[in-house]
């Protein structure tokens, strides 16, 4: 069965709208598909500061026809009233059934509904899933009366198939659609043409864009942790930081300082606040005295000063 890419390229996205953007985005992609009878078997969603990017797996490649019956006026109703009722029904007087006896006999409209391709569903439902889609705060560049968290720049939307991958198109004001992204911002700027549902995540990884924002929490911990560790130190827990410093850095890479002797007569508390607010600086401490004496900073691209000079 099927898998359908989708994602959405912008500028940077506000690391605290991240999770919310990227739940609201798979509640509103699953509903929408299966209202239209291709509902996935599996979805999952990844946001990184530029791209929100929702996957469905195991999707049917069509809609099954649709009965629909719609009863209608009484048998011998006047003739406005049934002329009506075939409009709205969208058929011909010659189709139309009768259903009951006597008095009770009213016409019926029997029809069915063609089923559509997964392409066709995808060209009606994502433009609609976007176009109702809402943020904190939004917002309208160009002349476009779309709105966005920011700017959309492209759209990769893809369909797998046994092998087989193809373009499932639509329009969006004019926002390119189709199988182009970009790599990091800074570190691999370029085109990148995703050739696969499949290949996805390993080809942004090749061009400097873990997707995983649990992924990137992790990196981030972990080289924290091996940086105070090598330089006899220990750091200092701070999970809600972590999360927002994922939100911050497609690429994390971090740099480790130590807090210059004049200040560290300062509570601690007051140094990690100022680094948590306005650097959003990890913590270190000096496990012997509990006193802070470094930090570590989260980067989104590698200086060719090692970040001597940050």
């Amino acid at each position: 069965m099927p898998d359908y890419l989708l994602e959405l390229l912008s500028e940077e996205i506000p690391a605290l709208m991240q999770r919310g953007g990227a739940e609201a985005l798979d509640r509103a992609m699953t509903a929408a598909f299966a209202d239209a009878g291709v509902a996935p078997d599996t979805s999952e969603v990844h946001v990184t500061p530029r791209r929100l990017t929702w996957i469905g797996r195991g999707m049917p490649s069509g809609s099954e026809p649709v009965r629909e019956e719609r009863r209608g006026p009484r048998v011998g109703a006047p003739e406005r009233a049934v002329a009506g009722f075939l409009r709205s029904a969208g058929i011909t007087r010659e189709a139309l059934k009768v259903e009951g006896e006597g008095s009770a006999a009213r016409y019926l409209a029997i029809r069915t509904i063609p089923g559509k391709s997964l392409e066709s569903h995808v060209a009606e439902q994502v433009p609609m899933v976007l176009r109702g889609f809402r943020w904190p705060k939004s917002m309208r560049w160009g002349r476009g009366a779309f709105r966005w968290v920011r700017p959309l720049r492209s759209i990769v939307s893809l369909i797998e198939d046994t092998g087989q991958v193809r373009v499932a198109p639509f329009d969006l004001e004019g926002i390119p659609v189709g199988r182009e992204s970009r790599g990091h911002a800074q570190i691999a700027d370029r085109s990148l043409r995703i050739v696969s549902v499949g290949d996805y995540v390993a080809q942004l990884e090749a061009s400097f864009v873990l997707l995983g924002s649990s992924d990137r929490r992790s990196r981030i911990e972990a080289g924290a942790q091996r940086l105070a560790q090598e330089n006899g130190l220990e750091l200092v827990a701070d999970p809600g930081l972590l999360d927002e410093l994922a939100g911050l850095a497609e690429w994390p890479v971090l740099h480790f300082g130590r807090i210059e002797p004049a200040f560290r007569h300062l509570p601690g508390e007051v140094l990690r606040t100022a680094m948590r607010t306005h650097q959003r600086f990890l913590s270190v401490r000096d496990p012997g005295t509990g006193g802070i004496a470094g930090y570590v900073a989260v980067a989104d691209n590698d200086p060719p000063d090692g970040g001597s000079q940050a």
